[in-house]
């Protein structure tokens, strides 16, 4: 199954993002150490954050903390709604009751049955690796369709994590506009609560797929693109349009966010057996040749995106299309395919690049034409069509076809034609290797064990090895690009050999291996099936790569062991909460972390949502960004504990 099958419920809309942005740069905040800058005095912190910076790169500007410093991690849909269902392969979207019903993802509260009407509570946007622009993941509780009067609510199976970071549009857009990603979120069967699925035929049809044995629930799938930003706040009646003009709103009092949007385009649809709730798991058809014009790529770290270090200029390259995911339906003899992420928009008009007739054919194991597919028109990719089916086309083959694609003789490829022949601009790879452990963290001297599913045209194999790669930031280099770990001694995370790569047996779909911490920073783990080459730093992570990000953070073992009568305010203040008072302000505008009455008001409410490992996938663990060490953590709540117990006097107001 997956949104590839029927029925599939298509929608669009906005979303908005609104993290705090001063920890992506090494120049504010050490990801190793969790401290801010030094050489700046603390009484002057945030209005140094939130002021220009100082001889930018060239034709860039912007302020020390980047374009929010009082972001509080957010994001939320904004006006996402059903456009169409599909209930018939290769029939156009038809109108339902849920159409135009609004969809939303929805963050905890402490007590979600007694929440009052209103906004529902927001989800959570968070980088694994601050300095990184490939390790976001969402946190989020529900997935909400409609209403109580007709619609779903589930509760997410796991966290979301951005997958398929590429090039996608060729306007000039600031940061990461021109970036595209997809994201995918599932839910079991058993956590979905309906609202009266009996007045609407999608409903009807979803909800009885999803129960069918042996599916597993309901799946979401949606692109983000054409991000924009400076666009979502105002002060004082005027919109913040540029970095100059929130510089000066900072200056003069303004403690809002500054939320990016972007477009959203996607479906819903059946989570099928086997599938991961995070990662399309179906017939990858990765990026081949380029065929779009030369462009310059856009940097991997964020504080070279948000023009708060300089690099090199990237040299322009040809550009590849994006990549398409494919389903085979025997019983309909259908080739399904999302192509939801894969042809360019060409301006801020979201035109796609027109690449004419494309075709979609099967190929042997030499590369070699076997059969036609399809002749697909531009006006079936173009931004209209695109839009009405999220980019899901489908095209009628053949018995013998399915034969070959399902046990691997043949191999799916998109064809497009260029000046002189036409290239391969996508090609069929048989093996997919991802997790739904995309962001782990490990506290210092703590293990885990990662699994892998490795699937093989669509469904999972077994008898194959797969390599797993480590790789770690070197900050030696603008780019901070991730490079391979050569020997044991350089190693962030030991994985139980002296070689920087291992090679793991896979049974019955899964590859499982353990993980163990070594000193702080953060690491990609790279996982290369059979046929597979181990990529180097210069493509790594790619478009398609497999991997998992992994943070580790250090124990900070002086504050364990400090002593329960040498707890007070000062040093829980100066060790733990400083940091987060001053890189992520917009905290204090809750409740003001430099205020000892006001922590210790809050008291109660600090262990509930610093409750590690338990409460970590809450959408209000504290710090939103996870990044506290275990020392941190334990100083801070015997601080609070001996609040509550009476064993430190109550703080004068104030």
């Amino acid at each position: 199954m997956s949104v590839l099958n029927l029925p599939r419920l298509h929608f669009g809309g906005e979303a908005l993002w609104n993290p705090n942005t001063a920890n992506n740069s090494p120049g504010v905040y050490d990801e190793n150490t969790l401290q801010q800058n030094p050489t700046i005095p603390p009484d002057d912190f945030v209005e140094w954050l939130t002021s220009l910076t100082q001889n930018p790169p060239p034709g860039q500007s912007g302020l020390n903390g980047s374009w929010n410093v009082y972001g509080d991690g957010s994001c939320w849909f904004r006006d996402v709604r059903i456009s169409g269902v599909q209930f018939d392969y290769g029939k156009p979207p038809v109108g339902d009751p849920i159409s135009s019903a609004e969809i939303q993802i929805v963050g905890g509260t402490f007590d979600d049955a007694a929440r009052s009407a209103g906004p529902p509570p927001r989800s959570r946007m968070v980088d694994v690796a601050p300095y990184q622009s490939t390790t976001t993941q969402l946190f989020y509780k529900w997935l909400q369709l409609g209403d109580a009067k007709l619609g779903f609510r589930a509760k997410g199976a796991c966290r979301m994590f951005l997958r398929w970071s590429m090039l996608r549009t060729f306007a000039k857009l600031p940061i990461a506009g021109v970036a595209g990603v997809i994201f995918q979120t599932a839910a079991a069967a058993s956590d979905i609560e309906w609202f009266n699925p009996a007045s609407s035929t999608a409903l009807t049809k979803l909800q009885t797929a999803v129960n069918a044995s042996p599916n597993q629930g309901v799946v979401m799938q949606f692109a983000v693109y054409f991000t924009l930003y400076y666009k979502n706040a105002s002060y004082q009646g005027k919109q913040l349009a540029d970095a100059n003009l929130l510089a000066e709103a900072y200056a003069n009092g303004f403690i809002g966010g500054n939320p990016a949007q972007s477009l959203i385009t996607g479906t819903i649809g059946v989570w099928g057996e086997n599938e991961l709730a995070s990662a399309p798991t179906q017939i990858l058809l990765a990026p081949a040749n380029p065929v779009g014009p030369e462009a310059t790529p856009l940097p991997k770290a964020r504080a070279i995106q948000e023009g708060l270090a300089a690099a090199a200029a990237p040299t322009p390259q040809p550009v590849p299309l994006g990549p398409a995911m494919a389903s085979v339906d025997r019983c309909a003899n259908n080739l399904a395919v999302t192509f939801v992420s894969t042809f360019l928009e060409t301006d801020r008009e979201l035109r796609k690049e027109d690449l004419g007739t494309v075709t979609l054919q099967l190929a042997d194991g030499s590369g070699s034409f076997l059969s036609k597919i399809a002749d697909i028109p531009y006006s079936a990719y173009a931004k209209e069509s695109y839009r009405r089916t999220s980019g899901i086309l489908d095209f009628p083959i053949t018995a013998e076809q399915v034969t070959q694609i399902e046990n691997g003789t043949a191999q799916i490829q998109l064809i497009v034609p260029q000046e002189t022949q036409s290239v391969v601009a996508l090609q069929q790879t048989p093996l997919v290797a991802e997790t739904d452990q995309r962001g782990e963290y490990l506290d210092e001297g703590e293990s885990k064990t990662m699994s892998v599913r490795v699937y093989q045209n669509g469904a999972p194999v077994s008898g194959i090895q797969l390599t797993v790669a480590q790789y770690v930031e070197d900050p030696t280099q603008n780019n901070f690009p991730y490079v391979p770990v050569t020997s044991f001694d350089q190693a962030i995370v030991d994985l139980g050999t002296n070689q920087f790569q291992i090679v793991v047996d896979v049974n019955d779909g899964v590859a499982r291996f353990p993980i163990r911490y070594i000193k702080p920073g953060t690491a990609m783990l790279g996982f290369f099936p059979p046929g597979t080459p181990v990529e180097n730093d210069d493509n790594f992570p790619g478009t398609t790569s497999y991997y998992a990000v992994i943070r580790l953070l250090g124990a900070d073992n002086e504050l364990i062991e400090l002593p329960d009568d040498q707890i007070t305010w000062p040093n829980t203040y100066e060790d733990v909460l400083q940091c987060y008072n001053l890189v992520y302000p917009k905290m204090s505008t809750i409740f003001d972390l430099g205020s000892e009455s006001a922590v210790v008001s809050m008291a109660r409410q600090i262990l509930a949502v610093t409750d590690y490992p338990q409460r970590f996938d809450w959408t209000l663990f504290m710090p939103v960004t996870r990044e506290m060490s275990k020392g941190k953590r334990s100083l801070l709540r015997r601080f609070c504990t001996k609040v509550i117990n009476k064993e430190i006097p109550a703080a004068p107001p104030g």
